[in-house]
């Protein structure tokens, strides 16, 4: 087992002098006099867990330092430490987001215990976060091909294969990475986002790989990257495809011999982390042109996700609009949204260039210019026309990243899924609305959904 790393933030020297050689054989600890010092250390280098003291004798006490913490880093374990033993010092510690307490005359043994069950605690709270991410907005849907993906996510995640996530700006990449990290065995370990489009070269290496102190003007001590902040974790790599080959050659050889070195730095560190990437290019005809390694391309996809946009899915969303109205209603603590179905047609004959990041900015302006909390068509309308996303790819043009060409069966039946899928949708679900609106029998109808993959109910509804 690795040794821990511990960041103890104490204003006494004889104490942070008594307690680097009392830990010693299990610690390597760093330390730091001060609130302000404290946090510095903890950017630079996050620690396994934070020993904090709480009475300070100048400036912000322990618990202002752990306020500030919990913004810096939500996830670090942090175990207060004081002089005293009084239960009352010790739920005010917990009350205030600690995860444990202790004396400054620990059990050395007792000590590691209470560090590592911190760092359990700390584990699951961040894994409860991800899946809570993981579960909302572009996520949700009944829709075929949104029972699909999240059937994909299932099979894809628990396994060890670096996946590429493709689909169109605002379908939700980053979501679907964060799923497969909550689906693995790394799900107790970081999630690190990182963009591959940085916009130098220099910035692009250093939030990765990381930097020594002196490694560039400005760079005034050492710094981890991303890489090695993700080690037995997950790291996702948006954007790949408008990396420059000379991004793409370091990260080829990353891939390729699982070591790297800090911007700076001589020494090369070996890393364990899954890798997902996301793109929103054609990264096929990217390779045509020269623009983007073959050999990378192979590394990166051992398998690809193929994220469906919200026109290929519009049967979700008056779903996807109760859940975003919903979510910001909260946020903003104001009254709950309401709607009739048929309210939300202008929403249902958008083609949703932006996807659901769109529908998002379309809902939250509706909700913000409203008159009062019954909204009406009106509202949708005028809130879609303000926002005003780019045109769609023209009808029967495939989208960048599904390159395949549909027969005219497929074809056939891609449309009759999408229409029928807006019907379903502007009845609230409701069969029985759907079937008049087409003029088609019930039993007809069922048999149609059944056969393209769609659901609906006879008790529908906004």
């Amino acid at each position: 087992m690795s040794r821990l790393r511990i960041l103890l933030i104490d204003d006494d020297p004889a104490f942070r002098a008594r307690f680097v050689a009392f830990g010693a054989d299990l610690f390597d600890t760093a330390t730091a006099a001060t609130g302000e010092e404290g946090l510095a250390r903890l950017r630079a280098e996050p620690p396994d867990a934070v020993l904090l003291d709480i009475e300070f004798e100048r400036g912000p006490d322990g618990f202002e330092i752990l306020r500030a913490i919990r913004q810096a880093d939500p996830d670090v374990p942090v175990l207060m430490v004081t002089g005293d033993d009084r239960r009352d010092t010790a739920a005010r510690a917990i009350a205030a987001g600690a995860d444990d307490f202790i004396t400054k005359s620990p059990d050395l043994g007792v000590l590691e215990a209470r560090i590592h069950r911190a760092r359990e605690i700390s584990a699951w709270r961040a894994h409860a976060r991800t899946l809570q991410s993981a579960g909302t907005g572009e996520l949700l849907g009944d829709s075929a091909p949104m029972r699909r993906l999240r059937e994909e996510i299932a099979r894809v995640g628990p396994k060890g294969v670096r996946v590429l996530v493709r689909g169109e700006t605002g379908s939700g990449k980053e979501l679907v990475a964060r799923a497969l990290h909550a689906s693995s065995p790394r799900r107790d370990e970081k999630f690190l986002p990182i963009s591959a489009a940085e916009a130098t070269d220099e910035l692009f290496d250093s939030t990765l790989f990381g930097h020594e102190r002196g490694a560039f003007t400005g760079a005034d001590q050492r710094r981890l990257g991303r890489l090695e902040l993700a080690h037995r974790g997950t790291l996702f790599l948006d954007e790949v495809g408008k990396s420059n080959l000379m991004r793409q050659g370091k990260l080829h050889r990353v891939l390729d011999t699982g070591r790297f070195t800090r911007l700076g730095g001589h020494e090369e560190i070996p890393v364990d982390v899954r890798w997902i990437t996301a793109a929103n290019e054609n990264l096929e005809a990217r390779i045509q042109e020269g623009r983007f390694l073959e050999d990378l391309y192979h590394r990166l996809a051992d398998y690809t996700i193929f994220v469906p946009p919200l026109r290929d899915r519009l049967e979700d969303v008056p779903r996807l609009v109760r859940a975003l109205a919903d979510a910001f209603t909260r946020s903003e603590r104001t009254p709950r949204a309401e709607w009739e179905s048929d309210d939300l047609a202008p929403l249902l004959d958008h083609a949703w260039p932006g996807n659901v990041r769109e529908l998002d900015h379309v809902v939250k302006r509706a909700l913000i210019s409203a008159a009062t909390s019954r909204l009406g068509a009106d509202d949708f309308e005028r809130s879609l026309r303000a926002v005003a996303s780019p045109a769609a790819p023209p009808a029967g043009e495939p989208a960048e990243h599904t390159p395949r060409a549909l027969s005219l069966d497929d074809a056939r039946r891609e449309f009759e899924r999408s229409f029928i899928g807006r019907e379903l949708a502007r009845s609230g679900g409701n069969v029985t609305r759907t079937a008049e609106r087409l003029g088609l029998s019930r039993s007809s109808l069922h048999a149609k959904l059944n056969d393209l993959g769609l659901r609906g109910s006879d008790h529908g509804g906004a």
